[in-house]
């Protein structure tokens, strides 16, 4: 569906009179100038309510002062156009196709065109927190400052009074900050006129959707008015945003639409060559290339052994955790170093260093990985080329001391090596030097070791190791914390695991025996990042094996 793009209004400057106005009262042209800049604003702002009531487009090309060389692209105008006409519009896409400049431009248009006339409200809410407070609401905060107030005739927002950090409190309306949880703050909202705005939809509890549908029972009755607004990147194709996208009966009165990663280039939001650099990086048939490149509901499949999903919520906790500073003036982008930098400078306490997982390059393309836990707090991962195992001693070491300001630990981590080829080495080398380390070897047996139902052993430990960080990760029960690591998340979700003879586990290989089966043959690459949080996260149980039976490995449940 394709809609023209609108073409600016002009509510003039005449002091006479204001293109498509109504006329001026009688004795416009006496009293005081003061008086005449009221009555002139006066008209100004009812000009404001008489073009773009019904118009955001146009509000948005007539009453924000767009960046030089930069407008709106058309699958926004044609998100603003279609919203009041549709009632209910959700709209999905790959990553930077600008659904918070759609959410935030909504907001400040709906409410610039209603207030005055009409009781308002417009709850805000997203999956989680953090797109809420550190995103949208300052994104809003952004694209007021570029309101053109001398051509609707209003004053700058008073950030004390109106436009306060997660609200915008006008005289007949307001705009706020709803948490995703907060099913009844949603469903409280009563007025004429109301707009509700989901940003990063595919968190969104099918309850908290619910919430809205009462004010469109009424929608249309007299003065009643309610709309609600949709947009996210996608995820799995599960949840009440993927009903809504995928046009599930029940869910047909939504207007839906998708933005392709064609359109985003075209709109210069996104760039050509990032979409190759990333297709090589993660490969073509990933669900993460899907989901955030190419804006399609995608899932590893029943046969992934960690659900992307599962691993994003990880990283949202991880950000939520290290958030530090005014979120109005904290950069939107920072990578997982800066980001992690800033929290400890501001106080932040990880408290003490429990473990250090070390993934071995043994040459060729592949990095040696360091993974530094705190407890249930994954710090930001650190890269390194191949190197002697002296070399890779050495910088583990670096970590581990690095680390001893934070001196409340009662022992020193524990140092989990990829004790394979050159990784013997390295576990040597720290060894020596006083450092508790334990080798881990990918293709020992996992003994009677079982899943957390106690139904399921393992083929061997690199399966157990992997399964531990899957139940470590479940929704229903985790509060671990893993670093936004675009690299780690994609190597995360790339094996698959299958069941073998006698009840087993067996989770795919770094290298296999068909391009069916192997993750460097399937995928292109090796997965240094995820094996490095693998191994630091498996230390307590693989500390228990050890130390069992005199090296005999009994049952432990992950």
């Amino acid at each position: 569906m394709t809609t023209p793009k609108r073409s600016p209004r002009s509510t003039g400057s005449s002091e006479k009179n204001t293109s498509d106005g109504p006329p001026l009262p009688r004795g416009w042209l006496s009293g005081s100038l003061e008086e005449k800049q009221v009555r002139k604003a006066a008209i100004r702002r009812l000009n404001l309510r008489l073009f773009y009531r019904r118009d955001l487009a146009a509000f948005a090309h007539d009453c924000l002062d767009w960046p030089e060389g930069k407008g709106p692209s058309s699958y926004q105008d044609e998100a603003w156009a279609e919203l009041y006409e549709r009632r209910k519009y959700a709209l999905w896409g790959p990553h930077g196709l600008g659904k918070t400049t759609i959410e935030s431009v909504a907001t400040l248009g709906f409410a610039l065109a209603t207030d005055g006339d009409d009781d308002w409200k417009n709850p805000t809410t997203a999956g989680v927190g953090r797109q809420l407070f550190r995103y949208l609401w300052p994104e809003i905060h952004k694209w007021a400052r570029l309101l053109r107030y001398e051509k609707m005739g209003w004053h700058r927002f008073d950030e004390r009074s109106e436009l306060l950090t997660y609200a915008l409190q006008l005289r007949t309306g307001s705009a706020f900050a709803v948490t995703a949880s907060d099913a009844a703050g949603i469903e409280g909202a009563h007025a004429d006129r109301l707009l509700y705005g989901y940003d990063e939809s595919k968190l969104i509890s099918a309850a908290t959707f619910n919430a809205s549908e009462g004010a469109f029972a009424g929608a249309g009755v007299g003065k009643q008015e309610a709309y609600a607004l949709a947009a996210g990147t996608p995820g799995d194709p599960a949840g009440r945003f993927f009903e809504i996208c995928s046009r599930a009966p029940g869910y047909r009165d939504w207007t839906v639409r998708h933005v392709t990663a064609e359109e985003c280039v075209a709109a210069g939001r996104m760039s050509s060559t990032w979409i190759e650099a990333r297709k090589a990086q993660w490969g073509e048939n990933s669900p993460i290339f899907q989901q955030r490149c190419l804006g399609l509901f995608a899932a590893a499949g029943g046969d992934g052994v960690i659900p992307l999903a599962w691993i994003e919520l990880a990283v949202e906790r991880w950000k939520a955790l290290t958030d530090t500073g005014d979120p109005l003036l904290l950069p939107r982008h920072l990578d997982a170093d800066h980001r992690w930098r800033l929290w400890l400078d501001s106080g932040g306490n990880p408290g003490p260093l429990t473990h250090l997982g070390v993934d071995v390059a043994d040459g060729g393309a592949d990095d040696t990985v360091l993974s530094p836990r705190y407890g249930r707090l994954f710090a930001p991962l650190r890269y390194f080329p191949s190197g002697d195992p002296a070399a890779t001693a050495s910088r583990a070491a670096a970590v581990l001391e690095g680390a001893e300001h934070w001196a409340s630990a009662r022992r020193r981590p524990l140092v989990v090596v990829d004790a394979i080829g050159v990784g013997s080495g390295t576990a040597a080398n720290l060894k020596r030097d006083g450092y508790r380390v334990e080798g881990f070897v990918a293709s020992e047996s996992a003994g009677n070791l079982k899943d957390a139902s106690g139904e399921f052993r393992f083929s061997n430990l690199r399966a157990a190791a992997w399964w531990a960080l899957r139940e470590g990760l479940d929704p229903a029960t985790s509060d671990l914390a893993l670093p936004p690591d675009d690299r780690m998340i994609s190597e995360l979700a790339a094996p698959r695991w299958k069941p073998v003879a006698d009840g087993k586990i067996l989770v795919e290989p770094k290298d296999g025996t068909s391009p069916e089966w192997g993750i460097r043959q399937r995928i292109g690459s090796s997965t240094d990042a995820a094996d490095g949080v693998v191994m630091g996260h498996f230390g307590d149980v693989i500390r228990s094996v050890a130390r069992s039976n005199m090296g005999k490995l009994r049952g432990v449940e992950l």
